[in-house]
């Protein structure tokens, strides 16, 4: 949360909340900040993608997401289409639909919840069909996984459709985050 300034609550703004959806197998998929009315109505709603092939970087989100929400506030309107494809009919995958991310893990063999681990790192790679490479060491396992450039797009457009939107409806986990 940051503190709302005078535009803001001029512009109606009593408090302001953010959080993150997270994965074990891809970190930070997006990030959200929600502006709410002193009724605790949203007024705007501003989203900030993280691609696959970034590090998370939870100050920039913040701000990325802060400023898309200011967006749609003052424009009264949504904004930025959350489109995992380049055309926007989405007939033809863009390029990068096609390019990929590997991100490895390394389990060792030795540890007591090895097999517990593992199961868990499969679960969570298999919710998404991931295409996976093992490399089997004495001591460790080494589990790769391919992840589309554009899996974080697809995941975010399950809950949103903009990334700027002005009195969005609240997501089912919204409402149970903040009440609502």
């Amino acid at each position: 949360m940051f503190e709302v300034d005078e535009n803001l609550q001029k512009a109606g703004v009593m408090s302001t909340r953010h959080y993150y959806k997270n994965d074990p197998v891809l970190g930070n998929i997006f990030t959200a900040n929600i502006f709410f009315d002193k009724d605790k109505k949203i007024l705007a709603r501003g989203v900030s993608i993280c691609s696959v092939k970034d590090s998370h970087n939870k100050k920039f989100a913040r701000e990325k997401s802060k400023s898309r929400a200011i967006i749609a506030l003052f424009k009264k309107s949504n904004s930025l289409p959350i489109i995992p494809f380049e055309d926007v009919d989405a007939l033809i995958p863009s390029k990068r639909a096609f390019e990929y991310h590997i991100k490895s893990f390394k389990l060792n063999k030795k540890d007591e919840d090895y097999y517990d681990k593992r199961d868990k790192l499969m679960d969570d790679i298999n919710k998404y069909s991931l295409e996976t490479v093992f490399q089997d060491f004495d001591l460790f396992e080494k589990i790769s996984v391919y992840i589309p450039y554009t899996l974080p797009m697809e995941i975010a457009v399950g809950y949103f459709k903009f990334k700027s939107e002005f009195q969005p409806t609240p997501t089912d986990e919204e409402k149970i985050m903040f009440k609502l």
